[in-house]
């Protein structure tokens, strides 16, 4: 069988195949060949300083390994034979036409690329298994997406693949030369800080809310709020001498501007809805998140604040005391957690 390993740098796809390749060797014996690559020399495909007992080979050696062997290429993409090509261009004995019949003499071949695209449509097609791995924010983890063909948009959409969760193995750090594994720092977007805290900080406002809301109930029942209504008779109000008056209705020009907005843009500002666009909370710090560059505060429905840095940091620090919702209820206050060492990472089981 033909299988494809893919992934951006820094995904750790050599690292996830050499690993758990070797799993593999030590426990079924198979002999393992692969293609060497000097340091420095990063024209050429191969494996660099690897201290495994594998054995190296060249590219065009690999059809004459014996049955039951498994053949290792990475970087197969610099290898000439393997590149798309013009159609009027023959492949070469060792490519396509080697492929063709490996699977009669029992041999395995694992090709490592970043994307099937670099890698001739030939080749692409004779692929039995294709394993693509994602690794985001730095983690010491990939998840490594499989199809049982070429996923020739694997970048781009993997709803439709098996997925496999893969904790990077120090060990297999000390097996190869890596250019990838360990240059890769953990970083968490400020946006992702930002959504855990509101998530963290919506209990909390949750309670402020319901409190709010009981005592607007309260309101209601002990009397009816008053509501504008352009055009209709007014009830009768009280004048000099304890006499009533009819208030006058509106007239067209004045019904028609109590709805113009003071705020173009947003209706809710004409004068119509004053009544029913009376203040019931006042915007507050809920969420303040800190980091070595910038801060920024949150109110309690999401909105972000104009909150001075240092006055940001303070809150983020010691948080904030809400005083007017009837309990004291602390606004939340996150500060981007200092880089703790990685869980230590689990074998790979095959």
């Amino acid at each position: 069988m033909i299988e494809l390993q893919t992934g951006l740098p820094g995904a750790c796809k050599s690292l996830y195949t050499i690993d758990r390749l070797e799993v593999l060797r030590q426990q079924t014996q198979r002999p393992i060949f692969y293609v060497q690559r000097d340091q420095g020399d990063d024209s050429a495909p191969g494996i660099v300083e690897l201290t495994l007992p594998w054995t190296p080979i060249k590219v065009e050696e690999w059809p004459s390994c014996p049955p039951g062997s498994i053949v290792v290429i990475d970087e197969c993409q610099k290898v000439p034979g393997f590149r798309p090509r013009p159609t009027s261009q023959a492949a070469p004995v060792w490519a396509e036409p080697a492929m063709e019949t490996h699977r009669g003499k029992g041999i395995d071949l694992v090709l490592i690329c970043q994307h099937p695209s670099q890698l001739h449509v030939g080749i692409r097609r004779l692929v039995g298994r294709h394993l693509h791995a994602v690794r985001k924010f730095g983690m010491q983890v990939s998840t490594v997406h499989e199809w049982g063909a070429v996923k020739d948009n694997c970048d781009k959409t993997r709803t439709d693949s098996i997925k496999h969760l893969y904790k990077f193995n120090k060990k297999a750090y000390a097996y190869y030369k890596s250019a990838e594994a360990h240059t890769h720092k953990r970083k968490i977007p400020f946006k992702v800080w930002v959504l855990i805290a509101l998530l963290i900080g919506s209990p909390i406002l949750g309670v402020v809310g319901l409190r709010i809301g009981m005592g607007l109930g309260k309101a209601d029942a002990s009397g009816q709020a008053g509501v504008f209504a352009p055009g209709a008779a007014s009830a009768p109000i009280a004048t000099v001498g304890g006499q009533a008056q009819q208030a006058r209705a509106s007239t067209p020009v004045e019904y028609a501007q109590a709805y113009q907005p003071r705020i173009e843009g947003l209706p809710h500002t004409a004068p119509a809805y004053d009544e029913v666009t009376k203040p019931t909370q006042a915007p507050y710090p809920a969420a303040c998140i800190a980091s070595k560059k910038r801060c920024g505060c949150w109110s309690q429905q999401g909105t972000k604040l104009d909150t001075p840095e240092s006055l940001c940091r303070s809150i983020a620090d010691g948080g904030f005391f809400i005083a007017w919702a009837g309990v004291s209820v602390p606004a939340h206050a996150v500060a981007e957690p200092a880089k703790q060492p990685a869980e230590p990472p689990a074998t790979v089981k095959q």
